[in-house]
C-alpha cells in the first residue's frame, strides 16, 4: 500500500499534537498527553513551561515512555502495508488505544495514592519523634517525581519545618515543582522572567535582555554607575530592577527601554531585590543588612525595616508574598525574617539552615515559604496555621 494511503488513514491519536506527524518515539508528558519526544523537547528548550494542549503549567519536565502507543503505531503501519484494512478496524484500534491510555493514567493515579500514604507515614513518624523531620533523599525524589498530584498542604501539615537536599524547587499554583535550569545561565548576575520568555544577565554596568525563543538580544540597558550586582524581573515582565556596587537600586521600563528611577538609601552594595505583584513597590536588601521598601509611584522610601545586630547579617535573598502584605528576607546569619509591611515588624523568624541562603519563595496561597541554601538544603516552612 502506498505511503499516501497510510497517511490518509492515520488516526488522530497517533499524530503528535505539536508536529501533526506520525509519532516514532511517543512519550507521556506531565500533562498526561502523548507527544513525539523530539517535538516536546524542542518545545521546552525554547523556554515554554506550559502544556501545548491545555496551556496549563507543566509541573515537571520528565517524560514516560509510551510503549503502548509505540506498539500500536508500529502495528498500524505493518497492517496498512500488508492489507487494505477497513475503516471500522482503524476506529476499533483508536478506541483500544484510548482505553489502554486510560488504564495507564489510572496506574499513575494509583502511584500518587501510594505517595500520599508515604507522606502520611512520614507525618506519623515526625509526631512520634517530636522533632523536625528530615526527608529521606530517595523518598523525596520519588515524591518530587509525582508532585503534580500533590498540593503543598500535603507536605506541610503543621508549623514544623521539613528539609531535604535537592535542586531548587519553587511554588506554583500551590504546588511544588522542580525549578528547571535556564539554558543561558552562567556565573554572571542573571534573572529569568516569570513566563520564561526572556532571560537577562549583567556584564559590568550593562544589562542584556534575551528572547529565549529566538536566543536574540532584544534590549540593552546601560547604567552610568558601577558594576551591576543583582537584577530581577517584575511578574508581568514589563519592569526590571537592578542593584549595583554604588549602593543604588534602579528601576527600568522594558517597554520604553529606559530608566525610570534610581533609589538611594543603602550604605553598601545591593545584594537582593524584588518587585511586588501589583508593581507598586520595590524592596531591596544590601550588604549593610538593611531591608528598604520603595514606593514606585512616589519614588520615595516607604520604610526601612532595620538592620540586624549581627555584623554578618547582610541580606542574601528577599521576596514579597503574593498578596504584597509580607516580605521574607534571608540574612548572613542563616536566619529568615518574615516582615509585616503594615507595621514593619518581624512576625516570624525561621532558623534551620547551616549555610547562607540563596533563595526564598512564597507559595501562591502565602501560607508556606520555601528556602534553599548554598549547600543544596531546602526547607519548607508553614508560616500560618
Amino acid at each position: 500500500m502506498s505511503q499516501k494511503l497510510i497517511e490518509e488513514n492515520i488516526p488522530d491519536c497517533f499524530l503528535c499534537p505539536i508536529t501533526q506527524e506520525l509519532m516514532q518515539d511517543p512519550v507521556i508528558a506531565a500533562d498526561g498527553h502523548t507527544y513525539e519526544r523530539k517535538a516536546i523537547k524542542r518545545w521546552l528548550k525554547t523556554g515554554n513551561r506550559r502544556s501545548p494542549l491545555t496551556n496549563e503549567s507543566l509541573t515537571n519536565m520528565t517524560f514516560i515512555e509510551n510503549y503502548l502507543a509505540r506498539s500500536l503505531i508500529h502495528e498500524f503501519i505493518e497492517n496498512q502495508t500488508k492489507t487494505t484494512q477497513s475503516c471500522d478496524l482503524i476506529r476499533n484500534k483508536e478506541v483500544e488505544f484510548k482505553s489502554k491510555e486510560k488504564c495507564l493514567k489510572d496506574e499513575i493515579n494509583k502511584k500518587s495514592q501510594e505517595i500520599n500514604s508515604l507522606l502520611s507515614r512520614l507525618e506519623t513518624q515526625r509526631k512520634t519523634k517530636k522533632r523536625h523531620t528530615i526527608f529521606d533523599y530517595t523518598a523525596f525524589i520519588v515524591i518530587l517525581g509525582m508532585l503534580f498530584y500533590n498540593s503543598a498542604d500535603r507536605f506541610v501539615k503543621s508549623s514544623e519545618i521539613y528539609s531535604s537536599k535537592f535542586n531548587t524547587i519553587e511554588f506554583e499554583s500551590s504546588k511544588l515543582v522542580l525549578a528547571q535550569p535556564v539554558e543561558y545561565q552562567s556565573s554572571k548576575i542573571s534573572a529569568t522572567s516569570k513566563d520564561g520568555s526572556h532571560y537577562a544577565y549583567a556584564d559590568s554596568n550593562y544589562i542584556f535582555v534575551i528572547n529565549t525563543a529566538t536566543n536574540e538580544n532584544e534590549i540593552s540597558l546601560r547604567h552610568n554607575s558601577s558594576e551591576i550586582t543583582f537584577i530581577q524581573f517584575s511578574n508581568s515582565g514589563k519592569l526590571l530592577a537592578s542593584g549595583n556596587r554604588d549602593n543604588e537600586v534602579t528601576l527600568w521600563s522594558l517597554e520604553s527601554k529606559k530608566k525610570i528611577k534610581d533609589f538611594m538609601g543603602h550604605k553598601k552594595a545591593i545584594s537582593a531585590i524584588d518587585i511586588s505583584a501589583d508593581e507598586k513597590l520595590v524592596v531591596s536588601g544590601g550588604w549593610d543588612g538593611k531591608v528598604i521598601l520603595w514606593d514606585i509611584e512616589s519614588q520615595h522610601q516607604n520604610g526601612i525595616f532595620g538592620k540586624m545586630n549581627d555584623k554578618t547579617s547582610w541580606v542574601t535573598a528577599i521576596k514579597f508574598s503574593p498578596d504584597g502584605k509580607l516580605i521574607a528576607s534571608s540574612h548572613g546569619d542563616f536566619a529568615i525574617n518574615i516582615w509585616n509591611i503594615a507595621d514593619k515588624k518581624i512576625i516570624k523568624q525561621i532558623k534551620g539552615h547551616q549555610n547562607w541562603i540563596q533563595s526564598v519563595a512564597f507559595s501562591d496561597c502565602g501560607k508556606f515559604l520555601n528556602s534553599k541554601s548554598i549547600d543544596g538544603t531546602i526547607i519548607i516552612t508553614k508560616i500560618f496555621n
